[in-house]
């Protein structure tokens, strides 16, 4: 190393030290906070996720939203995201309309290795049939699944590193982002 390469281990020190955080994108119901925790298990890092940062802060979103407004929640978010994104060792699972905001898709690109998990319309819809999570408009499932989908879709694929599919089972996701977490 000392002929070949001198300043080897200063590079490598300089490599290590520009760690980033794991961000996870995707839409709502394709797992990510579960990817997240898991991730965060094996890889021991300390799992975020936005929308329980969020809810710590400001109380439940739904309620926040009707008193102050779309705009007043995503500036928020931003603000839960911009905090998350300070640390290295973290795994931050993001709301799925996380991305709608500029300065979001901005903090991300430049502080974080993001990974898209994608799902189908069809998959999203079964897991959100289920009902456990609100509504996030007065159409039918399906529309509503589909109208986020076409206005998200890019924005995700503008961020991301990594795609994953949800139909990957987690015992195949977490070695494939760890692979990809040691080359990034």
């Amino acid at each position: 190393v000392g002929k070949s390469y001198a300043a080897f281990f200063d590079d490598l020190d300089r490599v290590v030290q520009c760690r980033r955080p794991l961000a996870i994108v995707g839409m709502r119901g394709a797992g990510k906070s579960s990817l997240a925790r898991r991730i965060g298990s094996d890889l021991r890092l300390r799992v975020v996720d936005t929308d329980q940062e969020f809810q710590k802060k400001h109380g439940d979103i739904c309620p926040f939203i009707a008193t102050h407004g779309w705009e007043a929640f995503r500036r928020e978010e931003a603000a839960v995201i911009q905090s998350c994104l300070q640390e290295k060792d973290i795994v931050l699972a993001c709301g799925g309309g996380a991305v709608e905001t500029p300065a979001v898709r901005a903090m991300l690109k430049k502080h974080a290795i993001v990974l898209w998990v994608q799902a189908s319309e069809e998959e999203l819809c079964k897991r959100l049939s289920r009902g456990e999570r609100p509504r996030l408009t007065d159409l039918p499932l399906r529309e509503e699944v589909r109208l986020f989908l076409e206005k998200r879709t890019p924005f995700f694929r503008e961020v991301s590193t990594f795609t994953l599919s949800a139909h990957i089972p987690f015992s195949r996701q977490v070695p494939v982002v760890q692979i990809g977490r040691a080359h990034v």
